[in-house]
């Protein structure tokens, strides 16, 4: 039998449509805080530090999810999502974290 179309409903609309030149790709990153250097902020979800400001360069570990870290400088501003050079005061290692990743730690 042939497949019964409803003349009603219309195509869906491709959901992969382009961003508008000069909009984000990525809407997660839209509108992140900014952090001044020596903020102490947290890590949202189980997140990687990286050696650079890319998820192609090496990890330098996995960081648990509510991990308290430091930011050490400004952010590198990149197309998709900023990155934060921070430090993890409990081991001393520096790296970098991607912005959607981090939310200020609450005021104690």
């Amino acid at each position: 039998a042939e497949p019964v179309i409803n003349p009603t409903v219309p195509a869906a609309e491709p959901t992969t449509a382009a961003a508008p030149p000069g909009q984000n790709t990525l809407p997660e990153c839209q509108g992140r805080d900014t952090y001044d250097p020596g903020t102490t902020v947290i890590t949202s979800a189980d997140v990687n530090l990286r050696s650079e400001a890319t998820t192609e360069s090496a990890s330098l570990g996995l960081l648990p999810a509510g991990t308290q870290l430091q930011v050490t400088g400004s952010f590198v501003d990149l197309p998709d999502c900023d990155w934060w050079p921070v430090t993890d005061p409990a081991t001393g290692q520096a790296g970098f974290v991607r912005e959607d990743f981090l939310e200020a730690a609450p005021q104690q």
